[in-house]
């Protein structure tokens, strides 16, 4: 399956809800709002391009989430955001010009093996957002960010460990 978006007005460009299955590509362009919202979902993606998000360039709540490469660039606010109890897998992320990278909140998971960021204001960050969850847990194998002006943002309930910062 390839999906494709452009000048969506929509909350979402793309909305997955409840859907179990992969995707081949997904190619969203100037999102009013979320670029890509996966809800309930068990997803594997190979290939995300988003081009301007007025909001999240991606957003991850409640499943399973698998997703080959990423590029996400002019994110209003999050590039990636995977919360409420939901697990990601990712092996290649590039982003750029995003208010924050990668956000992990509420009781979810990530694990990233590549990840270059330009020009963030944060580059990652991982919190408890809702009092029903927990903190989130990030864990980045390469993480290489540049041109940001905090690298990282974490709160008592959280954890993030990066193996190897460029």
């Amino acid at each position: 399956l390839k999906v494709y978006a452009d000048n969506s007005k929509c909350e979402d460009a793309i909305n997955f809800v409840r859907v179990n299955g992969s995707l081949e590509y997904l190619n969203i362009t100037n999102a009013l709002f979320d670029g890509i919202d996966a809800d309930f979902s068990n997803l594997d993606i190979q290939t995300i391009t988003v081009f301007g998000a007025g909001n999240d360039c991606s957003d991850f709540s409640y499943g399973n989430y698998k997703i080959e490469s990423a590029d996400l660039n002019n994110c209003a606010d999050k590039g990636i955001s995977v919360g409420e109890n939901s697990k990601l897998e990712s092996k290649k992320v590039s982003l750029l010009n995003t208010n924050i990278g990668i956000a992990t909140k509420d009781s979810s998971v990530s694990i990233f093996k590549d990840v270059v960021m330009q020009q963030m204001s944060t580059c990652i960050t991982a919190y408890k957002k809702k009092k029903e969850f927990n903190g989130g847990n990030l864990i980045i194998n390469n993480l290489k960010c540049d041109n940001y002006k905090t690298l990282e943002l974490i709160d008592n309930y959280s954890k993030i460990v990066i193996k190897k910062l460029n």
